[in-house]
């Protein structure tokens, strides 16, 4: 398994993992686990100052490959690798096992994750909506969170290449690996909905399903935990995690 931790692209490290997935367990049923840290979107300006997380993903693919190139040493079967992430890091396991490359994961497994940063798709479910004109290049000390969001939104017909190029969404394709997506609503949300968090709503996991169904891709799930994801909810990450590890090894 290969984890990449959450905190928004700007937060965060390789700890993080304890907090999502009951690892012991994970090692005890023989998994190999990974986890991986990454710049953030402020140190990754520097050097893509036009699309930040275009380098933060740049990391987490070096790193990959890094590990499947020692696959042997580690113990990590290459060809069984299981992406998985919370949040920002879900979204970047999806871009690892969406993206267009020969090295990619067998499955992708994630919690609570966005799909896009593409407010054109976001916001129709939620209005309230205002996440990712940072991993855009849009942060500056000189303007306020609004005026950031308003710069972001004026210019999104001049980020098409990079949405293609670092959406999950955009990417997914009919030769893909499954992706499965976990969400902790007890309920599917509606469109116009202002829930308190929309980072993290289930909508973005119906987002990606319907791409997938618009191209044929059944092997998108989005699974809403509810009551048993806020009772335990690291059990329950972990748990499927062992489920999809179990179907690769079949």
């Amino acid at each position: 398994m290969f984890y990449l931790h959450g905190g928004g692209w700007m937060a965060g490290d390789r700890s993080q993992i304890h907090e999502q997935l009951e690892v012991r367990r994970l090692l005890d049923a023989g998994l190999t686990v990974v986890t991986v840290g990454y710049r953030y979107l402020r140190e990754c300006e520097r050097d893509t100052p036009d699309f930040p997380l275009a380098s933060v993903h740049d990391d987490i693919a070096t790193a990959y490959q890094n590990v499947i190139a020692d696959a042997d040493r580690i113990g990590f079967d290459s060809g069984k690798v299981i992406a998985c992430g919370a949040s920002a890091g879900g979204y970047s396991a999806l871009w690892l096992a969406l993206r267009d490359s020969p090295v990619k994961p067998a499955a992708a497994v994630v919690c609570k994750a966005q799909v896009t940063i593409d407010p054109r798709l976001v916001l129709g479910w939620h209005p309230n909506w205002t996440y990712g004109s940072n991993a855009a290049g849009f942060r500056s000390i000189f303007l306020s969170p609004a005026q950031e969001w308003s710069r972001f939104n004026g210019s999104l017909d001049g980020l098409e290449s990079r949405f293609d190029e670092h959406c999950p969404t955009r990417l997914l394709s009919i030769d893909d690996p499954p992706v499965i997506l976990f969400y902790p609503q007890v309920n599917m949300p509606e469109r116009g909905s202002r829930p308190d968090d929309p980072v993290h709503s289930a909508a973005h996991g119906l987002i990606i399903k319907e791409r997938a169904e618009s191209i044929g891709f059944d092997q998108c799930h989005v699974k809403m935990l509810g009551a048993s994801w806020t009772a335990n909810a690291r059990g329950q990450f972990t748990d499927h995690v062992l489920s999809v590890a179990e179907k690769l090894s079949g």
